[in-house]
């Protein structure tokens, strides 16, 4: 053997790689290269696989299949001794990512028979992160891999059940610090959710990642002033926010994902003021109104660093009955243009957005650096008034560019690209996708037949793409 295989840092690197082939097979490795080879193919791995590790006679597995997904159940075929747990309790040293799915792989039957020696200390020496699907039924048996070192939990079920059992996962486990515990929730147990929840994240102080549901005025302002926050998702919010004490909110973080109304997201940018975040993402489950938007814009301009963002996500719900109403005015949309660095832009909006040309030049002169600009729209009445004329600002500001998604006063986007030199400079662009706006007015068919035969000739032959979203 190369004497360069007695090198750890080596042989791990060697299996790192071997790992990504598909002909990888550890029956191939050799002397220490197992020990790496056996440690990589453990780290992450699925309750179901470590359970297999039994002696064939004392279990069996039947697939289900359930139309769109196949479950895997788990079979006692004898009781279990504590000598049949010797090669699941050799591989458990070696897991880190230990999930469990009811919905893959249903294992009811094996874990009562299972549960009390996989709580014996030591069993998962290296454990940190647990993903666990469960609910009612079997949830309380992670109480097996709560082990003190575990730094990430993922829960994403909600259940009476669960909640009783919360507060034991916050004792147990006090260095966790990326949390999603409930993040959707459910609405007959939002309030005592909310609550012990809440009672568990005072509890944490190592919190770098936070996806709840909600909680109450006493957790926000902990997590608020947690020194390493970087990720934060919430669906509600406190109805007050605490006083500032000339503290600084939220030191670290970089993403913010509210899924609530618009109104509690705007005061919380409005209270927050100059957050350092790289991403923020706000989904308001009901249409808002154009003084609403206007408002949360208005926040961010003034919540939010304007050089650190990249990524502005705004999406709401749907409720077509008053879509004319609902149109983002270009007035608003300036709010945002105070974020030279952003990359990525993507504002949903039923009346769509009112783009103008000047708007439009406005904003490819303001973020140089945008590689996606979405302005999905489901457009009712109002619309953009924006030309075809204002295409050349991008080329001309936008050098990074890869996808547009807006919407003209025409009934297709023409050759543009090659009418215009600066085009050539955007070798970035992908995909331009386009709505005809309602409130075009077809000059000649003529015009529009040599418009629509530009498009089908460029969409043919260039690089970048054209899709016409429909004729709304």
């Amino acid at each position: 053997m190369h004497r360069c295989l007695e090198i750890p840092e080596l042989v791990g690197l060697v299996c790192h790689y071997l790992r990504t082939s598909p002909d990888f097979d550890i029956d191939d490795l050799f002397g220490p290269c197992v020990v790496h080879a056996l440690e990589l193919l453990w780290e992450t791995v699925a309750l179901l696989n470590l359970f297999r590790c039994l002696p064939s006679d004392a279990f069996e597995v039947h697939k289900v299949d359930g139309g769109d997904r196949t479950t895997y159940r788990m079979q006692l075929l004898r009781p279990l001794q504590k000598s049949d747990f010797e090669r699941v309790l050799l591989h458990a040293a070696h897991v880190r990512c230990l999930f469990s799915d009811p919905e893959v792989a249903d294992l009811s039957s094996i874990f009562s028979a299972a549960s009390p020696l996989l709580s014996e200390s030591g069993v998962f020496p290296n454990l940190q992160s647990l993903y666990w699907m469960h609910a009612a039924e079997g949830f309380e048996y992670n109480e097996s891999f709560l082990v003190p070192q575990l730094t990430e939990i993922f829960i994403n079920k909600i259940s009476p059940t669960a909640l009783t059992l919360l507060p034991g996962i916050a004792s147990r486990c006090r260095g966790l610090a990326y949390i999603t515990l409930f993040p959707r929730g459910e609405a007959g147990l939002r309030e005592l959710s909310g609550r012990v929840i809440s009672n568990c994240v005072c509890s944490w102080h190592a919190i770098k990642s936070l996806s709840v549901e909600i909680v109450d005025d006493v957790a926000f302002e902990h997590i608020a002033r947690c020194p390493d926050l970087r990720y934060l998702q919430l669906c509600g919010l406190p109805s007050t926010f605490p006083s500032s004490n000339n503290e600084v909110a939220f030191p670290m973080l970089q993403s913010l994902h509210l899924c609530t109304e618009i109104e509690a997201v705007a005061r919380l940018l409005e209270w927050a003021g100059g957050i350092s975040l790289v991403k923020f993402v706000a989904e308001c489950p009901e249409w808002p109104t154009a003084d609403e938007v206007h408002r949360l814009f208005a926040a961010a301009e003034k919540g939010i660093s304007h050089t650190t963002l990249k990524h502005f996500f705004f999406h709401n719900g749907h409720n077509t009955a008053h879509v004319a109403t609902h149109l983002i005015l270009s007035s608003s949309l300036r709010r945002l243009f105070c974020f030279t660095n952003s990359t990525l832009v993507s504002i949903f909006s039923a009346g769509g957005v009112d783009l103008d040309d000047t708007t439009v030049t406005d904003m490819a002169r303001s973020w140089p650096y945008i590689q996606l600009l979405d302005f999905p729209s489901f457009y009712g009445a109002p619309a953009p008034r924006a030309a075809l004329q204002c295409l050349h600002a991008f080329p001309k500001y936008c050098h990074h560019l890869t996808k547009l998604c807006i919407s003209f006063n025409h009934p297709a986007v023409p050759d543009i690209l090659a009418s215009h030199a600066g085009w050539k400079d955007v070798e970035s662009l992908i995909i331009v996708q386009y709505v005809v706006s309602p409130i075009y007015q077809r000059e000649s068919q003529s015009d529009s037949d040599v418009l629509e035969t530009h498009a089908t000739k460029r969409q043919a032959g260039a690089p970048g793409k054209y899709q016409r979203a429909g004729d709304l």
